[in-house]
């Protein structure tokens, strides 16, 4: 390790102690004692002092490991007897290399692969933005938001260029939650960097030309005050890439089901939150439909309704959902945003090592309305959170598709499995794939036998189908990893909705039992047909509410339990059920 001290001499000579203790924070350790003397003239004077951390516990990102943390004093002993001078300060112990792509490295690349501790590893992230426009940094919104990324299986956050440098709360938080990120407030470098949860300077967003005497001057002193992370002029660039075909330039959705990068530094959809914020914001118009065209509705749309976002949310929403009323319009959109981000990401994880990493846009909102966020502005979370959630588990089966749209076609879809910690390493497994038409009957099944290796990404085969089992309304696909005769991963799909908008929520439906005990909630489907899209909610507390899985799949006769945050009465709703429970 080394320790950079800066000492100033007010009324007595520079000539003393300096005494470090470090001990472990957050776990159990012995502490560590080191001693320097000091003999100076001068009256402002740095010191550097190397020095050896024994048996070190390192700081790993979310889901590869602890995050372990120090707590350091360093305290100045004045040889004359004055009174001593104390700092605290927290780090943690890692590494950061970037390794260039498969192929070497090139000339008008960055090395985009992050190596953490020795180890290179897919990057699973998104974007965050100043939390506030009118700047509420507390500490427990900071917590909420973090906690659930993490819940979502996020690792590093693209701190946006166009907000504030956050707080210590915010990198202390991360640091605890082993999220890393990319910052661009470079007088802010002394404050952070002693953070391992910072992994990268980034000087501007989005310019394609990230040039220029101050662009300069922010690598130079990232260099100078800190030289342990890497420097990347901008981003998108240099083999990152950001992309929004889909919404800004109308492309249908297929579009984010096929499209490839080195990187994602960005991309997303934007949807509409939960019915409860929109009512909010809405105030009086909040009971008129359609919405007026220069109304609140529209004034919390990106740009204010100046881009035509209202024919963009009747597009993506209209793939799934008629324009009948503002619950279906919400879903709708919802549910785009869920295809839109779920099918990228797992694409990109499946192009292990020549994608290294995808960061969607984004985790945040500092104002209420229509956003790419999947937390909205009052902290209720969207359904995109908990399809992210299943798609970026360290341990998934996932299905690619190269559109949305299979019906009467024949299609082979490829299956890979994902196990980012080789937590299946030598042990026997099946992935087991079932298929359902729109009257949720099976159309096929397949399940792919294996045993566990040090594959972080396994190709299992593919799944054909005819032009009679894709011929429906609706296609459903789910994913179970199964072992030692236990599920322990579920994922599913859904396709062919275009068909007839509104056919999502107009399956054979079912019933489901829900029992509760303290913040457990048991669901059991009691009905002859699976329940899909499975979800539980706090009416008027859909802002505080954290739900450890949501918006599932249940078979027949199957029994989930979900954790909740709340003590609050819970509701039970499905795409599928004959009534709330």
């Amino acid at each position: 390790m080394r320790l950079a001290v800066t000492l100033k001499k007010i009324n007595a000579p520079l000539k003393g102690k300096l005494q470090i203790r470090v001990v472990p924070k957050n776990f159990e350790g012995a502490p560590q004692f080191f001693e320097h003397e000091i003999n100076s003239s001068k009256k402002t004077e740095q010191f550097s002092f190397d020095f050896k951390i024994d048996a070190p516990r390192l700081w790993w990102p979310n889901d590869m490991g602890e995050q372990s943390l120090y707590d350091m004093t360093v305290a100045f002993i004045p040889r004359n007897g004055a009174r001593p001078d104390v700092e605290k300060t927290s780090f943690g112990i890692r590494t950061i290399d970037m390794a260039p792509f498969p192929g070497g490295e090139r000339e008008d690349r960055y090395n985009w692969t992050f190596v953490i501790n020795g180890k290179p590893m897919f990057v699973k992230g998104t974007g965050w933005c100043t939390m506030d426009a009118l700047m509420d940094f507390s500490r427990e919104k900071y917590d909420r938001l973090l906690s659930i990324a993490k819940s979502q299986h996020i690792q590093m956050m693209r701190a946006w260029g166009g907000g504030l440098p956050e707080t210590d709360d915010f990198y202390e938080l991360c640091d605890k939650y082993g999220i890393m990120l990319q910052e661009t407030v470079v007088r802010n470098m002394k404050r952070i960097r002693n953070h391992p949860s910072l992994v990268m300077w980034g000087a501007g967003n989005e310019s394609d030309k990230p040039f220029g005497p101050a662009i300069d001057m922010m690598g130079r002193l990232s260099l100078e005050l800190d030289g342990s992370r890497p420097f990347h002029r901008g981003e998108a660039w240099g083999g990152s890439d950001h992309n929004y075909n889909c919404w800004w330039d109308d492309a249908h959705l297929n579009h984010n089901l096929n499209m490839t990068a080195p990187f994602w530094g960005e991309f997303g959809i934007a949807s509409l939150p939960h019915i409860e914020t929109v009512r909010r914001y809405l105030d009086e118009e909040k009971e008129v439909w359609p919405p007026q065209r220069s109304g609140n509705f529209t004034h919390h749309t990106p740009i204010f309704g100046t881009m035509r976002e209202m024919e963009k949310l009747t597009q993506y929403s209209g793939y799934f959902m008629p324009k009948d009323s503002l619950a279906s319009f919400i879903l709708g959109s919802q549910l785009a945003q869920v295809v839109g981000v779920r099918h990228t990401l797992e694409r990109a994880r499946t192009l292990w090592p020549h994608t290294t990493g995808a960061l969607y846009y984004k985790m945040n909102d500092n104002y209420p309305g229509v956003s790419w966020s999947c937390v909205d502005y009052y902290g209720i979370i969207k359904p995109v959170h908990y399809f992210v959630q299943k798609s970026f588990a360290p341990l998934a089966a996932v299905m690619l598709f190269d559109r949305s749209n299979l019906a009467s076609q024949e299609v082979s879809l490829p299956v890979y499995l994902l196990d980012d910690c080789q937590t299946l390493e030598k042990e026997p497994y099946q992935v087991k794939v079932s298929i359902y038409n729109a009257l949720l009957d099976t159309v096929a099944t397949h399940t792919f036998n294996g045993i566990g290796d040090d594959n972080v990404v396994k190709k299992l085969g593919e799944i054909n189908l005819n032009r009679e089992q894709t011929k429906s309304t609706m296609l459903f696909f789910v994913l179970d990893i199964i072992k030692d005769n236990k599920n322990i991963y579920r994922n599913y799909y859904f396709t062919n909705y275009e068909v007839r908008p509104g056919s999502i929520v107009s399956m054979p439906q079912t019933e489901i039992k829900m029992e509760r005990t303290g913040n457990m909630v048991t669901l059991t489907n009691t009905g002859k047909h699976p329940a899909i899209g499975v979800h539980v909610e706090v009416p008027e507390k859909m802002d505080q509410l954290i739900v450890s899985e949501n918006y599932i799949w249940l078979n027949p006769q199957e029994s989930k339990i979900l954790k909740i945050n709340l003590e609050s009465p819970v509701i039970v709703k499905g795409w599928n059920l004959q009534s709330p429970y």
